[in-house]
């Protein structure tokens, strides 16, 4: 089994990537440059960041989870928003 300093270690990682790529590129921004595939490519990494969040908080101790959960807000509110997008139309 994988330690939890591992996945703690990958999940950081990958949300201040996720941060990185999303505020610094047009990937994942179809309406202002992105194609198709770099949003479904976000939204697949902003849902796996989300769902790791969710395993991780019940294993960190209370400050690490301030920091879980800040690291997680702006996939799951990616994720959100691409949802009610696609549903609105």
């Amino acid at each position: 089994m994988v330690s939890n300093q591992l996945i703690k270690t990958a999940y950081y990682v990958a949300a201040i990537a996720f941060h990185l790529v999303l505020l610094l590129t047009n990937a994942g921004n179809y309406f202002h440059g992105g194609t198709p595939v770099e949003l479904v490519a976000m939204q697949g990494v902003a849902v796996v960041i989300s769902m790791v969040a969710m395993k991780l908080f019940r294993k960190v101790g209370t400050i690490e989870k301030v920091f879980v959960v800040l690291c997680a807000l702006i996939p799951l509110f990616f994720v959100i928003a691409s949802l009610v997008s696609l549903l609105g139309k």
